[in-house]
C-alpha cells in the first residue's frame, strides 16, 4: 500500500511535469502514525495554516508539504516528529493515509510567510527559488540522497 502514493506522484510527474516532478526528486515517503492525543485538530481545508502554526511554535516538529492520500491524492502540508512520523492537524486518522513530500526548514517557513503573506509553500507550484536551488529551504534531517545528486 505505501508505493501506490509514490507511484501517482511519479506517473503524474511524467505527464505534467512541474509540481509533481519537483515533489517525486526532492521528497520521500513518510510513516503515518495516530495522531497523538496532545492535538487539537484546526479547520478542515486549511492544512496549511494548520501544520504552519503549530510548526513556528513547536522545535520538536518539522513542517512538510507535498501530497497526500485519503480517498484520492491531494497537495497537502503536515507536521513530522524528529524520528519522521506523521502528525497531521487538519486530518484525523492519519496512520489510514499515505503521505509522500518534502520536510522544510523553520525559518524558510517563517521568510515565506512574512514575503506571500499566506500560509503554504507550494501549493500546487513551485516558487522559483526552491527550483534553482531547494537544499537551503529543506529540513537536514529528511534531504535524501537523490535530491543531493540531483541539485547539485
Amino acid at each position: 500500500m505505501s508505493n501506490v502514493l509514490e507511484s501517482y506522484i511519479q506517473q503524474f510527474a511524467k505527464l505534467t511535469g512541474g509540481y509533481y516532478e519537483f515533489i517525486s526528486t526532492y521528497g520521500r515517503a513518510w510513516t503515518p502514525k495516530p495522531n497523538p492525543d496532545w492535538l487539537k485538530l484546526g479547520r478542515a481545508k486549511m492544512c496549511y495554516e494548520n501544520a504552519g502554526r503549530i510548526a513556528l511554535q513547536r522545535e520538536d516538529l518539522i513542517y512538510v508539504e507535498g501530497v497526500a492520500l485519503r480517498l484520492i491524492p491531494v497537495p497537502h502540508a503536515w507536521l513530522v516528529t524528529l524520528d519522521g512520523d506523521v502528525i497531521d492537524p487538519t486530518w484525523q486518522s492519519p496512520e489510514t493515509c499515505q503521505y509522500f513530500g518534502l520536510a522544510f526548514k523553520r525559518d524558510y517557513l517563517a521568510q515565506n510567510i512574512l514575503t506571500t503573506e499566506t500560509w503554504g509553500i507550494m501549493g500546487e507550484f513551485v516558487p522559483d527559488d526552491l527550483i534553482e536551488n531547494p537544499l537551503p529551504a529543506m529540513h537536514p534531517l529528511f534531504v535524501r540522497e537523490k535530491a543531493i545528486n540531483t541539485a547539485e
